[in-house]
Formats: C-alpha cells, sequence, structure tokens
C-alpha cells in the first residue's frame, strides 16, 4: 500500500492508494492545526490502521519543489522526502509539485470523472491541469514513451497586465494569482463595493448585486485569458482541465462567455486554440489519483 499526501495551503489530505486509483483510510486535517508536517503526518498514523504496511510514499505539494524539499508558498510547512522516508522506516517517497499530481492523473479521466465546459475527443498530445483554489497552479501532462510525465511551474506569480478595459478595476493587481484565487476574487469585489469579502460570498451574490456581478465577469474573462496563454506556452492541444474549489463553485454561476471569448482570442492561433477541448474536474482527488500512478525512483 503507497501513502498518498496531497497538501495544499489550506488542507492536508491522507490516503492509502492500492495502485490502480482506489482510496482507503482517508484523512483530512486543517494545515493550521500543526506545526509541522511530520506532526500532521504522526496524527494521521495514529488515527489510521496497519501503518506498518506503507510500502512507499508519493507526496504533492503546493510550492516549487527542488532537490526533494518543499515550502508551501501558501503555508509555514516544510517538506522534506528524505525526512519523510526516514520518518517512514525508509520507504521510497515522491515529491512532487500539486498540479503535477493533477497532470498526471488526466490521461486516466473518464467521463463520471469529467464535465465538458467544450466538448470534444482529447487529443493525443500535452494536456494541462489549471487549478484556481487557495492559490493558482499549473501543469502540463507530457507523453513520454507508453506512459506520461508531468512538468509544473508557478504560473501564478506571473506578473498581471489588465487590458485597457479593465485597467481601472485591476490596474493595482500584480500577480495572476492575486486575482486568480479565492481571495483575489473576494478582494477584487470589495474593491469594486461589493458587499462580500470572500470568494463564496461574490458568487452566490454575483446575480443580485452589480458589484459582485461585475467581479465575477472580469474574473472570468481574465482566467480565459490566462488559461488560453499557458495553452499556447505549453502546446497542451490535447485538452484544458480545470479544478479547484473555486472552479467548482465558479462554474455553477459564470457566464461562459466571457471565458471562450479570451480563450480563443489568440491572433494567427484563434482556429487552432478553438479546437482543444475543456473540461471541469468534477472527480474530487485527481492529485491523489496521480499519486497512486506515480512512478518512484
Amino acid at each position: 500500500m503507497r501513502l498518498l499526501v496531497d497538501l495544499g495551503g489550506t488542507n492536508a489530505r491522507f490516503a492509502r492508494g492500492d495502485g490502480a486509483g482506489g482510496l482507503t483510510a482517508e484523512h483530512r486535517f486543517a494545515v493550521a492545526a500543526f506545526p509541522s508536517f511530520l506532526d500532521a503526518l504522526d496524527a494521521y498514523l495514529a488515527a489510521s490502521e496497519d501503518a506498518e504496511t506503507i510500502r512507499s510514499a508519493g507526496i504533492s505539494a503546493a510550492g516549487p519543489v527542488a532537490g526533494g524539499r518543499v515550502q508551501l508558498t501558501n503555508a509555514p510547512w516544510v517538506v522534506e522526502a528524505e525526512a519523510v522516508s526516514r520518518h517512514l522506516g525508509d520507504v521510497p517517497v515522491g515529491l512532487v509539485n500539486d498540479l503535477e499530481a493533477v497532470a498526471l492523473s488526466l490521461p486516466h479521466l473518464g467521463d463520471p470523472d469529467l464535465s465538458a465546459l467544450r466538448g470534444g475527443v482529447a487529443g493525443p498530445g500535452a494536456r494541462l491541469a489549471v487549478n484556481v483554489g487557495t492559490g493558482f497552479g499549473a501543469a502540463v501532462a507530457v507523453p513520454l514513451g507508453a506512459g506520461w510525465t508531468a512538468l509544473g511551474g508557478e504560473p501564478g506569480h506571473m506578473r498581471f497586465a489588465p487590458l485597457a478595459d479593465e485597467a481601472a478595476a485591476l490596474g493595482h493587481i500584480a500577480t495572476v494569482e492575486a486575482l486568480l484565487s479565492g481571495r483575489g476574487l473576494g478582494n477584487l469585489a470589495e474593491a469594486l463595493g461589493s458587499q462580500a469579502s470572500d470568494s463564496a460570498a461574490v458568487l452566490a451574490m454575483a446575480r443580485s448585486e452589480p458589484a459582485a456581478g461585475e467581479a465575477l465577469r472580469l474574473f472570468t474573462q481574465v482566467l480565459g485569458r490566462v488559461a488560453g496563454d499557458l495553452v499556447l506556452a505549453t502546446g497542451a492541444w490535447g485538452g484544458l482541465y480545470l479544478t479547484g474549489g473555486v472552479i467548482d463553485a465558479w462554474r455553477g454561476v459564470a457566464e461562459m462567455g466571457p471565458f471562450f471569448a479570451q480563450h480563443d482570442d489568440k491572433g494567427p492561433m484563434a482556429e487552432r486554440i478553438a479546437e482543444v477541448p475543456i473540461w471541469h474536474i468534477t472527480r474530487k482527488d485527481p492529485a491523489m489519483l496521480g499519486l497512486s500512478l506515480m512512478a518512484l525512483g
């Protein structure tokens, strides 16, 4: 059995994977409730049975991974693969960026795991996962021989450049993540005079309060533009997959016209990018699936 851990800025999700995508012994802990990852790991081991059966571990983390180490971007935890391996009795440990784990799941997602924003058949090329939640992230799944590999980045920290007609409302925003995240949507709505101060309230009020509605429209068109730019940058003609807590709520209330208009407005590449299928990942644990299938070593 493989220990699977998906670490975000808010929650730490633990489970056991059977190697075929099945999960058991699932637990979720608030990151803020523990001083370190190893403390949370000990809480999970104490709450689950048969800790001695763990033969390997796959960990995804919301932050840049380098040299088997990651500092979470939106939380104080530091995770080191070598230290985790020792803690578990010297088992093999894989440590990747959280969106890399999601990207590894993309070739294995089926109809029950997805809802089409723009239908189509996944192409043979690269596929892009974009997450909007506590932060903004993306990674691309790339065919490699008979399997797949994943390449992550930190696109949330790219500089944000508003269009001319967005400058009045968005000119103060410095980075992509400062808008395309839960706190970003709330901050935007507040700046526009909305009574809503967080993303859930903005989405709930978007159809009844003009300021919240305008915040949602701007958020939607910027999301489309940035996602389309990332498709171009990565050559992800095989498909775009949106995921994350904000996406889950946004999908139910957003008018998709501004998203598609900005996603496809790519000059000479407009016709090509308009053919890219776009899905919302409705499966709740795509990172766990990717970790369960990840090659270690």
